[in-house]
């Protein structure tokens, strides 16, 4: 600590020196550099709240949004210019209101949309892993149809020959939301654990009874 006092005396000094205008400038950099994080509590909330895995729940624009916030903060909290201040002052304090506003907006519309959301006839699918980064951060299921399509949309390669069966049916809400209900798994098949095949998972065979 004593090592560093002069350094942070010398920057309260020249934060000191900075015109009351500047100053309030980076307070605003800094708000909304730390905006993000209200975006996040945002999203996780709306994942404590609803317990069903989203097919659909548009994180990457969630994500961009924010990257965005800390890119801008970032930019103006280094920013001495004495040019157009109350214009920047305004661009600032507008991306911080609409980031607090996406933040509550969010799950505000997730949590009613899923209240509200319309079921689909239920399906036979493949249940596929995805990992997070090499499955250090965890990962997610998708559902592949006989066809190679997915029930969450995203695309996973060509039809699989034998996997994991289960019964899924997804739920389609307003703003674009989607979430999958998986309703039945075939039964784990132990230590030794050989996959179901194509004919038996999308056959007439009930899905629980399947042992893989």
């Amino acid at each position: 600590m004593s090592r560093n006092y002069p350094s942070l005396l010398q920057a309260r000094m020249a934060w000191a020196a900075l015109p009351p205008e500047v100053r309030r400038t980076q307070r605003l950099a800094v708000s909304l550099l730390l905006s993000p994080i209200t975006l996040a509590i945002g999203y996780w909330v709306t994942r404590f709240a609803i317990r069903d895995p989203f097919g659909q729940d548009f994180i990457a624009p969630l994500c961009l949004w924010g990257a965005l916030a800390v890119l801008a903060g970032f930019w103006q909290l280094g920013s001495n210019s004495h040019r157009l201040i109350p214009l920047r002052q305004l661009a600032l304090a507008a991306a911080l209101l609409a980031t607090l506003g996406a933040a509550f907006l969010y799950p505000y519309a997730a949590i009613t949309a899923y209240a509200h959301a319309t079921p689909s006839a239920r399906e036979r699918t493949f249940e596929i892993y995805r990992c997070h980064g090499r499955c250090r951060y965890g990962g997610y299921f998708v559902h592949q149809r006989a066809d190679g399509t997915t029930v969450e949309g995203e695309y996973v390669g060509s039809p699989l020959p034998y996997g994991r069966c289960a019964l899924v049916q997804r739920f389609s809400g307003k703003y674009g939301f989607s979430w999958v209900r998986v309703l039945e798994r075939s039964q784990a098949g132990g230590q030794l654990s050989w996959p179901i095949r194509r004919e038996d998972c999308f056959g007439t065979k009930p899905v629980w009874s399947l042992k893989g």
